[in-house]
């Protein structure tokens, strides 16, 4: 007999063993409330992290909304390397270093705003802890623009840093949620085509099987066949 059902087959507990070695499970830490698995996937190479717990404090006893709690949350891990180079692909384009450069130069012109009157703010501080503004002069006037002034592009400095640092986190958690998305369609598709190869090995070699099953059927009807027509001959001629 050929068994050709044998080679499909043979590559059917392949696919299965190579779905069970799929994932590397790695160590399982506890961080406060939280438990991070880490595993990696050997067919994408990606690495995840398995988030489990949460937060079991209320600030508010009577607030109603559940707390956060994650059971097997799926969390691409990024190197360093790798999310500093995902960050400037991001920060290349145009809309994004446009924006990057003006929040940038906003803050150049701010600091040589205060460059220029810190002498008028520091002499206008040492006034103020002098008591020396009895009589006001034109010189106390300019002493004061300048520590407004200073102040100004102080306050100024700090609203546009935190924008600048809004606008990267922003762009951080863009660029994850859509690793993340990216990841996990990966992962599908990888599943998809060992489900899709699985299917089709199996149908093959179960084909293969159901033909050599009905060959040798076939094979023992012929056999009997002759078997049954070879006695007749014998006891015909017997006679």
């Amino acid at each position: 007999m050929k068994k050709l059902w044998l080679f499909p087959m043979i590559f059917f507990i392949l696919l299965l063993l190579a779905g069970i070695l799929r994932w590397e499970k790695g160590p399982i830490q506890n961080q406060g409330d939280f438990q991070v698995a880490h595993i990696k996937d050997y067919w994408t190479g990606q690495s995840w992290v398995l988030l489990f717990g949460g937060f079991e404090d209320f600030q508010n006893e009577t607030n109603s909304e559940p707390y956060p709690l994650y059971s097997g949350e799926w969390i691409p891990h990024l190197r360093s390397e790798e999310l500093r180079e995902q960050m400037e692909l991001i920060l290349a384009s145009e809309e994004n270093q446009a924006q990057w450069r003006k929040l940038e130069e906003n803050i150049k012109e701010l600091e040589e705003v205060k460059s220029s009157t810190r002498e008028g703010h520091d002499l206008y501080l040492e006034l103020i802890e002098k008591n020396n503004f009895k009589n006001k002069t034109s010189s106390t006037e300019e002493l004061s623009a300048a520590h407004q002034a200073w102040n100004k592009a102080d306050q100024a400095i700090y609203e546009y840093t935190l924008e600048l640092n809004s606008f990267y986190t922003n762009l951080k958690t863009e660029m994850l949620q859509n690793y993340k998305i990216e990841a996990k369609k990966r992962e599908r598709i990888a599943s998809l085509i060992w489900l899709g190869l699985l299917i089709i090995f199996f149908i093959f070699a179960l084909h293969y099987f159901v033909m050599e099953i009905k060959r040798w059927k076939r094979v023992n009807e012929t056999y009997e066949i002759v078997e049954y027509v070879t006695k007749n001959n014998r006891f015909t001629q017997g006679k």
